[in-house]
């Protein structure tokens, strides 16, 4: 499974000429869970200083030889 870098508004072209199963990304402070044309996009967001008036989460992925999943859990504030 390869893993590349992915900026939310990035073209389309650029996810779809990238070859893996899942797309790891950040910095936009927004939580993403999205399956897109197959891939997983996956934003964990931040648990850190609350910025902006975004919720804090934070992400888990789990992989095996079958299966990519995903879950953005939300934090109490």
């Amino acid at each position: 499974m390869a893993t590349e870098r992915f900026e939310r508004d990035a073209p389309i072209g650029v996810i779809a000429d990238t070859p893996c199963d899942a797309v790891l990304h950040g910095h936009s402070h927004k939580a993403r869970h999205e399956w897109r044309d197959g891939r997983l996009l996956f934003n964990p967001d931040g648990a850190g200083r609350r910025r902006f008036s975004l919720p804090l989460t934070l992400g888990k992925l789990w992989a095996d030889e079958t299966a990519l999943r995903g879950a953005i859990l939300h934090l109490p504030v």
